[in-house]
């Protein structure tokens, strides 16, 4: 059940991202407001039992999603004075 909602929530966030910057460009709103909201409600809304969004009790995933892949010998690289990933240019 838990990876359900986690497709839902994806697959959600994925047609967000396509039709949202259409949709406020008549408003006095910004996508990233927009964006701030949606992840308050979802953070707030309840979860079924024993679902949290603790980094703690998923550390496994943190350290996956967090990980870096980048090299000085692809088109993609670390900045040293960062230590974030940057476009070569």
């Amino acid at each position: 059940m838990a990876i359900d909602l986690v497709w839902i929530v994806l697959g959600f966030a994925l047609l967000l991202a396509v039709f949202l910057p259409t949709a406020v460009e008549r408003f006095p709103l910004s996508t990233p407001m927009v964006l701030l909201g949606v992840g308050a409600i979802v953070g707030l809304a309840p979860m079924p039992k024993g679902f949290t969004f603790s980094p703690q009790e998923h550390e496994a995933f943190v350290l996956h999603a967090s990980e870096r892949r980048c090299s000085s010998r692809s088109w993609v690289s670390v900045s040293p004075s960062t230590g974030r990933c940057a476009f070569a240019a």
